[in-house]
């Protein structure tokens, strides 16, 4: 099977205030700008990874859309051999897929990704109940970075369960949120000499100017892809090469970040 470059948004939303045909069109257009940068020949694949909160349900009822094909109807989404991914048909646009996930919020008021897995996961529980959790669904577990939730007590877990869990169990989730000029988090510095494998993703918010960023910030790899298993062959890629993985799109300018910060508490 011939390598593909494959374009992944590791963070993604898609909120009630969304609506469709603009949240595709700029994947469309970031995904193809992050191509032209990266200068990607062959196969190009994009590929969504989801992170629903427990009050949302877009792949659910993306995956229910697939059922239209029996009667008929006609629909973008199309059913892959996995539970937990769909394809979009994007007609002269980079080939779509989509993985389930979810974002969890434990006891401590941190994150959790669960990749691959359309839930539920409880939320309010610790941080260790939750990463067995993630692990015993056989989706893949992500801590994000999130503005003021590694600081102080909350730093010091992740930092600790960075140093004290292997590389091939657990990945960071950088995120197109962190402004642009601020210093590397530490967690981040000493996860990688660890050889930890950081997602990057673009984590928009709940307003509807953010409908269009997703694909706008997210890695890119060299892997052989399966389109009916996406996420079975992200997963086997990340195994073999999360240490090479490229980002490729820009995080926000320090302006937006705090205009966004003041929207968020308001």
């Amino acid at each position: 099977m011939a390598l593909s470059t494959i374009l992944v948004d590791g963070h993604v939303h898609f909120y009630d205030c969304y609506r469709e045909a603009p949240f595709f069109q700029g994947v469309r257009d970031n995904f193809g700008a992050a191509a032209k940068t990266l200068k990607a020949s062959g196969d190009l694949q994009g590929c969504l990874l989801m992170t629903e909160t427990a009050r949302d349900h877009r792949f659910a009822a993306w995956r229910q859309e697939t059922e239209k094909t029996r009667d008929g109807g006609d629909t973008p989404f199309r059913k892959t051999a996995e539970d937990c991914s769909l394809t979009y048909a994007d007609p002269g646009g980079t080939p779509l897929a989509i993985v389930a996930g979810r974002q969890i919020v434990t006891a401590e008021r941190l994150e959790v990704l669960a990749f691959g897995h359309d839930g539920p996961f409880a939320d309010g529980q610790d941080l260790e109940s939750t990463l067995a959790a993630v692990a015993g669904s056989g989706a893949l577990a992500a801590l994000p970075w999130a503005f003021g939730k590694w600081w102080s007590k909350r730093g010091q877990l992740v930092a600790r369960r960075v140093a004290n869990t292997p590389p091939s169990e657990l990945y960071l989730g950088d995120n197109g949120g962190r402004p642009r000029g601020t210093p590397v988090p530490d967690i981040f510095l000493a996860a990688k000499k660890r050889g930890y494998g950081i997602l990057p993703g673009s984590d928009p918010l709940p307003f509807a100017s953010e409908t269009a960023r997703s694909g706008g910030y997210g890695f890119a790899l060299k892997a052989e892809w399966d389109a009916m298993r996406p996420f079975a062959s992200l997963k086997a890629a990340l195994e073999t090469s999360a240490g090479t993985i490229e980002t490729f799109g820009n995080r926000v300018g320090p302006v937006k970040f705090l205009i966004d910060q003041l929207r968020l508490r308001l």
